[in-house]
C-alpha cells in the first residue's frame, strides 16, 4: 500500500520549541522500538513539495533505535519512501536517537546539535558497501575485524563481510537481510577457494558483487580484479559445481570486474547457476586468458541450468579463451524445469574464443542455448562475435536448439559475427558437423512465421567459413521455406546479406526437424539443403543436372542436352563450349583447371 504526502506543512509556533518539525509525518517514541521485527515500514511513502519551519521538510522522527531501523535492510529501504540518494536534498527526512521525553528537555540549540539526516545513519559504510582485501601486496590490507567495511578499512574474506552485513543491519550474524554488497577493493581480489552463495547460507536475496564504492560520488577508475587461485591443484575443484555458484532463487549481481586466472586449467564454471527463480546479471564484467577443460561433460565459463529465470549480460567482454576435452561454451543455458528462461545481451563482446564440440556435434563456441518452454534469447546493442571457433561441431559462434512450438523468442537486433568458423569432425560422418560457421538454428517442432518470433534482421556477418554449409548461418527446421519468405525478401533471415553481391553459400538450411537431420550422410545433407535465398526470390536459377547426347557420326545433328534446375526460363540459357584437344600433360591440368571453374550460365553475360 502506498500513501503520498503531497505539500503538507509543519509551521512553527512562536515560544513553542517543540513545534515545526516534519512537513508530512511527524513520529515520536516513548519507548525502544525492536527493528528487527520490521513493523515500522515507509517504503511505500510518496513525498512531493512539503516543508518544515525547522527541519524534516517531509518526515522527523524521534526515536531512541533511529540509526538501526535505518540500517534495516538496504540503503534504508524501510525509511526513505521514494527519497533518492544523493539526488533527495537531505533535509527531507531528519531524526534525533532519543525519547520524546527527552526531546522535550531539549532547547533548540541542542536539538540541532544532535539530529542528523536519516541518509547518514544508513549510508554506513558508504553506499552501503563492505569491501574486502586480501592481497598480500595490497597497500591496504584487509582484516576480518569488527568495523570493517569502508574502502579504507577493508575486510579480509567474502564469509566473514556477509555475516558482519546481517550482524550490522539485523543484530545477528544470521539473521535475514534483503541485500548485500561486497565491494572488490582497487587492489584486487584472488579467489583461492569455489564459493557457493545461497539463501539460506548468505542470509539475503540478492548479492550484489562490485568494484571500490560502485555507484558512489568516488568510485574507482576502470574494473577492480578477481583472480582465480588454482594453482593446479584439482582438489580445489572436487565436489564443487563453479568457483562462484548459487542456488535457491538467490539473485548475483556482478558490476565492473576483470575476472582472470592463474595458469591452472579450470575443470569446472566460473560462475555456475542452479534451481529456479534466479537472476545472474554481469555488467560490465571482463574473462581474459580462461581455459576450461570438462573431463565429464559439456560445461560453459558460464553454466547456467535453471528454472523461471533470468540472464543478463550488459557491456561485458569474453576474450582468449579455450574449452577442450569434453566441450562446453562460453555462456552455456539449460532448461532444468518447464518454464522459461530470458537471456539478453546487449554490447558484449566474443573475441578469439575456440572451443571442442560435444559428442552430439552440438557447438556455439560462445553461446549454446537450449530455448525450451517458452525462453527468450535476446542479442543487441552491437554484441560482437569475433573469430569463435567450434571444433568438431556446428555454430561457429552460436548454437541454438528451440521447441518451436512454445511461445520462444530469438532476435539478434544489432550483433556482428566476423570470422567465425565452424569445423567438422574428420573421423566420422554421424552426426553431421561443420556447418553454420557463425550460427546453427534447429530445433523441434513446426515454427509458425506469422509470430515472427523468430528475427535475425540485426544480423551481421563477414568472413565466417564452415567446412561444411552455410558460411554464416545454417538454419534445420522443417519451416524453412514459410519462414524464408515472411516479410519482405527474406528480412527475417538475412541481417546484411546482399541478394546481388552475397556468396549464396553465406546462409544455408534444410527443412528438417533436428532428429532427422542428425542422421543425415554428407551426401544426403548435400542433395536436401538449399541456399536460404532461393526460397523468398525466384530471380536465381540452380543447375541441378546436365545430360549430354553426342552424336559421333558423321551426320550433321546437334548436340542434345537435358539440363534440370530451379528458376531456369526457357530460351534464356547460355553454354559455353570449350575445345581441349587431345590429353597432352597440359590439357589435363586446364581440364582440371575447367572442372573447378564457376561459369555463369544463367542469366546470360548479356543480360537477356
Amino acid at each position: 500500500m502506498q500513501k503520498q504526502f503531497r505539500k503538507w506543512c509543519a509551521v512553527s509556533t512562536p515560544g513553542y520549541v517543540l513545534s515545526g518539525y516534519g512537513g508530512g509525518i511527524y513520529l515520536m517514541s516513548v519507548s525502544d522500538y525492536i527493528p528487527s521485527q520490521r513493523k515500522l515500514n515507509f517504503n511505500g511513502l510518496k513525498m512531493y513539495n512539503n516543508t518544515a519551519g525547522k527541519t524534516g521538510q517531509s518526515m522527523y522522527l524521534i526515536m531512541t533505535k533511529v540509526a538501526e531501523w535505518c540500517r534495516m535492510g538496504i540503503a534504508g529501504e524501510y525509511v526513505k519512501g521514494n527519497y533518492s540518494d544523493g539526488i533527495s536534498n537531505q533535509n527531507e527526512l531528519q531524526g534525533i536517537p532519543i525519547t520524546y521525553t527527552a526531546f522535550t528537555q531539549l532547547s533548540s540549540t541542542q536539538i540541532n546539535q544532535q539530529q542528523k539526516y536519516l541518509e547518514d545513519y544508513w549510508n554506513i559504510p558508504k553506499g552501503s558497501i563492505w569491501h574486502v582485501s586480501n592481497r598480500n601486496i595490497a597497500l591496504i590490507k584487509g582484516n576480518d575485524q569488527s568495523g570493517c567495511a569502508e574502502y579504507n578499512n577493508p575486510c579480509k574474506t567474502i564469509d566473514y563481510v556477509l555475516s558482519q552485513i546481517s550482524q550490522l543491519k539485523e543484530g545477528s550474524i544470521t539473521a535475514y537481510t534483503s541485500e548485500k554488497r561486497i565491494g572488490i577493493s582497487q587492489y584486487g581480489y584472488d579467489l583461492q577457494s569455489p564459493m557457493q552463495f545461497s539463501k539460506s547460507v548468505s542470509h539475503s536475496n540478492i548479492l550484489k558483487i562490485m568494484k571500490q564504492l560502485y555507484g558512489t560520488d568516488q568510485v574507482m577508475n576502470g574494473q577492480a580484479e578477481m583472480k582465480i587461485l588454482k594453482n593446479n591443484d584439482d582438489n580445489n575443484e572436487n565436489g564443487k559445481l563453479g568457483w562462484i555458484s548459487t542456488s535457491e532463487g538467490i539473485e548475483l549481481r556482478l558490476y565492473y570486474i576483470n575476472i582472470i586466472m592463474d595458469d591452472s586449467q579450470l575443470s569446472i564454471p566460473i560462475i555456475y547457476i542452479q534451481d529456479s527463480d534466479s537472476v545472474l546479471e554481469l555488467n560490465s564484467i571482463t574473462f581474459t586468458g580462461i581455459t576450461l577443460s570438462p573431463s565429464i561433460e559439456p560445461k560453459g565459463i558460464i553454466h547456467i541450468i535453471v528454472d523461471n529465470s533470468q540472464f543478463i549480460a550488459q557491456s561485458c567482454i569474453f576474450e582468449n579463451i579455450n574449452i577442450e576435452e569434453q566441450g562446453g561454451n562460453v555462456i552455456r543455458i539449460l532448461n532444468s524445469g518447464s518454464n522459461s528462461i530470458t537471456a539478453t545481451l546487449y554490447g558484449c563482446q566474443f573475441n578469439n574464443i575456440s572451443c571442442i564440440g560435444d559428442s552430439n556435434g552440438r557447438g556455439g563456441s560462445s553461446i549454446y542455448m537450449e530455448n525450451q518452454h517458452g525462453s527468450k534469447l535476446i542479442i543487441d546493442d552491437s554484441c560482437q562475435f569475433y573469430k569463435c571457433i567450434i571444433d568438431k561441431g556446428n555454430g561457429g559462434a552460436i548454437y541454438i536448439d528451440i521447441d518451436f512450438d512454445s511461445e520462444f523468442e530469438f532476435k539478434i537486433a544489432n550483433a556482428t559475427i566476423r570470422e567465425c568458423e565452424a569445423k567438422s569432425d574428420t573421423s566420422k560422418d554421424l552426426p553431421p558437423t561443420g556447418y553454420g560457421g557463425g550460427i546453427f538454428l534447429t530445433g523441434s517442432g513446426d515454427y509458425d512465421p506469422s509470430t515472427k518470433r523468430l528475427d535475425l534482421s540485426g544480423m551481421q556477418i563477414l568472413d565466417n567459413s564452415a567446412e561444411k554449409s552455410g558460411q554464416s548461418l545454417y538454419v534445420v527446421m522443417t519451416k524453412l521455406q514459410e519462414w524464408c519468405r515472411t516479410g519482405t525478401q527474406g528480412q527475417y533471415v538475412k541481417g546484411n546479406y546482399s541478394d546481388t553481391l552475397s556468396n549464396s553459400n553465406e546462409i544455408e538450411g534444410i527443412p528438417k526437424d533436428q532428429s532427422s537431420f542428425n542422421t543425415l550422410n554428407p551426401q544426403e545433407i548435400q542433395a536436401q539443403q538449399n541456399h536460404l535465398q532461393y526460397f523468398w526470390t525466384s530471380q536465381i536459377a540452380s543447375l541441378i543436372s546436365v545430360g549430354v547426347i553426342l552424336n559421333v557420326s558423321n551426320t550433321d545433328a546437334p548436340l542434345q542436352f537435358s539440363i534440370k534446375g530451379r528458376g531456369m526460363i526457357q530460351d534464356k540459357l547460355c553454354v559455353k563450349l570449350i575445345e581441349i584437344g587431345s590429353k597432352t600433360s597440359v590439357n589435363l591440368i586446364l581440364i582440371q583447371k575447367q572442372a573447378n571453374a564457376i561459369e555463369v550460365v544463367y542469366p546470360p553475360e548479356d543480360g537477356s
